[in-house]
């Protein structure tokens, strides 16, 4: 579905529930892509701290995400 609402020079940027989850496997199908990721720090979040700072390091690290507040 995203392939065929933006293009990958468009760059995707996310915010949601469930950090761990939901938000990283849909911008892991993204980066798959070729997209560039963007995340939203303060607009995602996860059932514990621990899992949402993974995924956040995550995306920093693995992804190259850029990370806004």
């Amino acid at each position: 579905v995203l392939a065929q609402v933006a293009e990958p020079e468009s760059g995707a940027r996310f915010e949601g529930v469930l950090t761990d989850i939901c938000v990283l496997h849909t911008a892991i199908d993204a980066y798959n892509l070729g997209y560039d990721i963007e995340v939203v720090e303060s607009a995602t979040a996860s059932l514990t701290t621990e899992a949402h700072d993974f995924a956040i390091g995550h995306f920093k690290n693995v992804l190259g995400a850029t990370i806004v507040e």
